[in-house]
């Protein structure tokens, strides 16, 4: 059946198709002949992406452009129409292949980054938002380049290396990076410098996390709970992680996500990143003359949990012991809470 032009309207096109059965669709035009034309268009798209137009997912005029310019291959397709934030959500929480905790930290950053652009994008959006993204980046050369190497991973992910998508993002070019901070193990000076510029929110869990030697997964995501003198860390890394350390000052309460915590540190410059605060605590536990045992057992170092290797009387000495001359090392004079043992 070929196009028809109904009495009001535009012109539409009522046909069967062998699989799709009968597809009645407005073209929007008047013109006879680029009714046709859609109509023959019609017929040689794959069904998946006719019953996109017929969803109204696809605009048929621009799928009109792309295909008679030959550009067939960027025409979107189901997978490409997903919602962004919904799809690297799930791309984060249940990665095809297991990646490194840093990694995770930047793939939520850069989800962040993406929805602070546009909470209703799709997946086919992405190329357009890196591009905003990299003028937004001009000057952090180096943190848009990780925000665009997850890009292209999530990409590859989800529909392959291969697709028009996937193109379209690697063409959006990278920055140049100024030369990034190297390793910083703050004094206590400098750390305290940074908890005031970090302010607020931020400032306390720099401080925290300094004090205890806590990595940023170790505070928001594996647990922690204050224990008499003490804070026990529930550290997944490695059995040796799961430790108990001095209570030197107030934990506040992990608000926040690590993304934005490295973000703040980003923003503001400071020359260090979140991971620095746990190297810190190493400076000092150093600093107040600790043994090299004593050190490794606060850090989580080695094969196994500080619980098996010390017995528990053993522990609460250290926490009472290390933990004055590390409060007088730091400065810190808040009035701690002390909490019961579990």
């Amino acid at each position: 059946m070929t196009a028809w032009s109904p009495k009001k309207g535009t012109i539409e096109i009522d046909r069967t198709f062998p699989t799709l059965g009968r597809v009645r669709l407005r073209t929007g035009t008047h013109d006879q002949r680029r009714a046709r034309q859609y109509e023959t268009m019609l017929e040689q798209l794959p069904l998946a992406t006719v019953r996109l137009i017929l969803g109204k997912q696809l605009d048929l005029r621009e799928v009109w452009d792309l295909w008679s310019a030959g550009r067939q291959s960027e025409i979107p397709t189901a997978d490409a129409l997903r919602p962004l934030a919904r799809a690297m959500r799930m791309w984060i929480d249940a990665p095809p292949e297991p990646v490194s905790d840093s990694e995770t930290g930047n793939r939520e950053r850069t989800r962040e980054r993406l929805v602070a652009l546009d909470a209703t994008a799709k997946l086919w959006d992405l190329p357009v938002l890196l591009k905003t993204l990299r003028l937004a980046m001009r000057a952090t050369g180096a943190a848009f380049n990780r925000h665009r190497a997850a890009c292209l991973a999530l990409v590859r992910d989800l529909v392959g290396a291969r697709a028009e998508l996937h193109r379209l993002c690697a063409d959006v070019p990278t920055l140049e990076e100024v030369p990034t901070f190297a390793r910083h193990p703050c004094t206590v000076a400098e750390a305290q410098a940074i908890r005031a510029a970090l302010g607020a929110k931020w400032g306390g869990i720099w401080w925290a996390l300094c004090c205890h030697g806590l990595g940023p997964k170790e505070f928001w995501d594996d647990g922690w709970k204050p224990v008499g003198l003490g804070v026990e860390v529930y550290g997944q890394k490695r059995p040796a992680r799961n430790r108990v350390v001095p209570l030197v000052a107030p934990m506040p309460a992990p608000v926040g996500t690590k993304a934005g915590f490295a973000e703040a540190l980003e923003r503001a410059e400071l020359g260090v990143t979140p991971y620095d605060a746990r190297r810190s605590y190493a400076r000092w536990l150093e600093e107040i003359g600790l043994p090299g045992y004593q050190r490794d057992a606060l850090m989580g170092h080695g094969p196994k949990s500080m619980r098996e290797l010390y017995p528990w009387g053993e522990i609460t000495a250290w926490l009472a012991e290390i933990g004055k001359k590390l409060r007088k090392h730091v400065g810190e004079r808040t009035p701690l809470r002390l909490e019961g043992r579990a």
